[in-house]
């Protein structure tokens, strides 16, 4: 009789069921195995996603709370827009951007230094070549604050924070020595022809293209 044809005993089908139930448990623990790794590694990843975000928050209330939204600061280097906005920051060129873009800024400045071309946009600061002033506020130290205009159209005027002061030079006076050397129908004042009952009325000019205190320049960025 074929040796393989022989009836399969008691003791043979046991031993064949319990390596079939060792098998199937020993896949059954290699399954579950791999689903525990997968299960922890997705909650890790989603552990770190967590913290990324509650760290980008707290650092985002961090910045709102030492740094608000609109305060302006001088910056030393070139200015990279993209580097500069994704560390909170955009340059003081005057430019518009929409007002959802960035809320928290227009909700601080409004329209203050402008509205943009189209509706729906705000101007930051335009401060390239120029210095800044505190608005008065009543203390009578900005004399011509009620005649200050917009910097840009839309923006605010007179003694608002946003407002436009050009150039000037306070009044006064100049010493003038005239040394006549005849008295009759003409003559000469420093060189120069006289005629009687003339007057002179200003001095030569002299001075560069401004009034101006020494200076450094510097780029002024706004926070976002």
């Amino acid at each position: 009789m074929n040796p393989a044809s022989r009836d399969v005993g008691p003791a043979q089908s046991r031993r064949a069921t319990g390596k079939a139930v060792a098998l199937g448990v020993g896949i059954g623990v290699a399954l579950s195995a791999v689903e525990a790794f997968v299960w922890i590694r997705a909650e890790s990843v989603r552990m770190e996603e967590i913290r990324a975000r509650q760290t980008e928050a707290l650092r985002g209330e961090i910045e709102l709370r030492l740094v608000p939204a609109g305060t302006i600061v001088p910056y030393a280097g070139t200015p990279d827009a993209d580097v500069l906005r994704r560390h909170g920051w955009l340059p003081c060129d005057g430019r518009a951007y929409r007002t959802n873009e960035f809320r928290a800024l227009f909700a601080a400045i409004g329209n203050a230094w402008g509205t943009g071309e189209v509706g729906g946009e705000f101007r930051v600061p335009d401060l390239r070549g120029v210095f800044l002033r505190g608005v008065d506020g009543g203390a009578g130290k900005d004399p011509d604050g009620a005649t200050r205009t917009a910097i840009a159209p839309g923006g605010n005027t007179g003694d608002s924070v946003g407002s436009f002061q050009g150039d000037a030079v306070g009044r006064h006076t100049h010493p003038v020595s005239i040394g006549i050397t005849e008295d009759a129908v003409g003559g000469q004042i420093r060189g120069g022809p006289y005629t009687k009952g003339g007057s002179v009325t200003e001095t030569a000019a002299h001075g560069g293209n401004e009034t101006r205190p020494k200076n450094a320049a510097v780029h002024y960025l706004i926070k976002i």
